[in-house]
């Protein structure tokens, strides 16, 4: 039911309050979700940023290699024409040996240098392998020369200006693609900077991002334990409040324990109880706390004006919008209209409104605990009810509604041993219709129980407060008046037996009654006796007439104190 009723807070049939209850959830779980996306992204940025690092770093270590293939390469030339002019000038056999070995070098890098001038930017007139190949037949024709002892030719063909030129086409062409590696492993060994430097950049990122988020969940974890433990206290309180409602012996002591309880839970509303009339056309206030300066708290409430009570379902009558408000709704304050229903019947309506700019969100907010507040207060309500109805059932009679002759006895031995005591006086007076036997026989018994019920009712019409009427027995009444001496007690009698005469006219038959009065201590100072004095001034004035009073007459020994007095 609870869970029911917080839901019909935010329908638009009670009035359209929005669903806060559910943005702290919301609120409490953006920075988890958001956690987990910074650990993700940097997951895969570490991963992305690793692999292109090592992209990077296979590529510049490729550069590096094809270097030093190329200074092999040059190296290994360099050496063929140094070994094949030393041999020519010389011919020192071991040259040669030196000169084929720095051939096998160059052979050996030979695929490098061709991958450097494949990647070359710059298109030279000469392939560098062809040239390289000329030189190489320039050397090999001076070696020749040389072994036949043609010394001078061999030497003159090695500074041939051709070969000459060729050497230095060839070496400026292995610079160039020594240059151009170097600058794409300057190129490559920045990107792997820039790469390092983004992913620590990214993973500092990350990292503050992550710190910053687990310190906002920390706050919303904190302020949903603090939540948590609020609402635990309300529980307890709402605990305490149903086990003290199951003591409590009336309406007075629920509407006390209500009062004290919505204080603790709800500071900042104002409140009211509306219970059903016993006619349940109306709610009439049972109590109220918290009021606010201004605050319209109706002291009865039409059930045909209030949808709470129509609906069976919470009304939400808000300050803002265009929302359907109850007729009975006044002022422009909002104010929450809960119907209590307990075992399928409604008993009444618990009210809460707000006062301030923000009433329409302190409402929402209190929306739960308000629903759980009613429900509550609604079974203990329907409990009291319950046993106020078994009560009277014990203690009234089912007809006229008047207490029964066993609360009759208690009460008035009550208030004659009261009178013994303290020697206040207390007077009955019994009430008898006259011909009632023939009414119910010319007319019917259903016409005979009206007027009986009428009787009733005019009777306890005319009592105070502290007086209580009973019915004796048949057609005959007893009333108890406590502090009540004989004489305005025969007055009181009077005043009921004129009362009882003008129901003729409204039932259209004749409706009279006689009454014997008697007091205590003047006419007697025992229940029993009391009562027979009452019964025998009754009899009195039956006999006088009846549609009269009769007091009881004094008792000697009274007599004799009053002269003695």
């Amino acid at each position: 039911m609870t869970g029911e009723k917080a839901d019909s807070f935010r329908g638009a049939s009670a009035g359209g309050l929005e669903d806060d209850a559910d943005r702290p959830n919301r609120a409490q779980s953006w920075p988890i979700v958001a956690i987990v996306a910074i650990l993700l992204s940097m997951v895969v940025s570490a991963i992305a940023g690793f692999a292109y690092i090592e992209h990077e770093r296979a590529h510049a270590a490729t550069i590096a290699t094809e270097l030093d293939h190329v200074r092999s390469y040059r190296f290994g030339v360099t050496n063929q024409m140094e070994s094949a002019t030393g041999y020519a000038a010389t011919g020192n056999t071991a040259l040669l040996k030196t000169f084929f070995a720095a051939s096998d070098l160059a052979g050996e890098n030979v695929q490098a240098v061709r991958l450097l001038a494949a990647r070359s930017t710059t298109r030279p007139h000469a392939d560098p392998l062809t040239i390289v190949r000329q030189l190489n037949g320039l050397w090999s024709r001076s070696i020749g020369l040389s072994r036949r002892g043609a010394r001078a030719e061999a030497d003159a063909l090695l500074t041939s200006p051709e070969a000459v030129e060729a050497l230095a086409r060839i070496r400026s062409q292995l610079a160039r693609y020594e240059t151009e590696a170097r600058d794409r492993q300057a190129e490559h060994d920045r990107r792997l900077a820039f790469a390092w430097h983004l992913v620590i950049g990214i993973q500092i990122i990350g990292g503050l991002l992550s710190v910053a988020g687990l310190a906002l969940t920390y706050r919303h974890v904190s302020r949903d334990a603090r939540r948590r433990r609020q609402a635990m206290r309300q529980a307890e309180i709402l605990f305490h409040m149903a086990d003290v409602l199951q003591s409590a012996s009336g309406q007075e002591d629920a509407n006390a324990v209500l009062g004290a309880t919505a204080r603790r839970l709800l500071p900042q509303l104002s409140g009211a109880l509306y219970l059903f009339s016993s006619a349940r056309d109306r709610l009439v206030l049972s109590t109220a706390w918290n009021e606010h300066e201004g605050d319209a708290t109706p002291a009865t409430i039409l059930a045909s004006e209030c949808w709470a009570v129509k609906r069976g379902k919470v009304q939400a009558n808000l300050r803002s919008g265009d929302a359907l408000r109850c007729e009975h709704h006044q002022g422009s304050g909002a104010a929450i209209e809960v119907p209590m229903v307990a075992r399928g019947e409604v008993h009444g309506l618990i009210r809460f409104s707000a006062a301030g700019p923000a009433q329409d969100q302190e409402l929402a907010e209190a929306a739960t605990l308000i629903s759980a507040l009613t429900d509550a207060v609604s079974l203990a309500l329907s409990n009291i009810a319950l046993r106020d109805k078994l009560r009277s059932q014990a203690l009234k009679d089912p007809l006229t509604g008047l207490y029964n002759r066993r609360y009759m006895e208690d009460s008035l031995q009550r208030f004659v041993s009261l009178s013994q005591r303290s020697g206040t006086p207390a007077s009955v007076v019994l009430i008898d219709l006259d011909h009632f036997k023939k009414l119910n026989d010319d007319h019917g018994h259903l016409i005979g129980d009206t007027i009986l019920r009428a009787v009733a009712e005019t009777v306890s019409g005319t009592l105070r407060e502290s007086d209580i009427a009973c019915r004796y027995g048949g057609e005959e009444l007893l009333v108890i008046l406590p502090d009540c001496a004989l004489a305005d007690a025969v007055y009181k009698a009077e005043v009921i037996r004129a009362r009882i005469e003008t129901l003729s006219n409204v039932h259209g038959v004749r409706v009279t009654a006689s009454l014997g009065v008697a007091s205590s201590p003047e006419n007697s100072n025992t229940v029993q006796d009391l009562i027979l004095q009452a019964d025998t001034a009754l009899y009195e004035a039956k006999r006088g007439g009846r549609n009269c009073v009769q007091a009881a007459a004094a008792r000697p020994n009274s007599l004799e104190l009053s002269v003695a007095a």
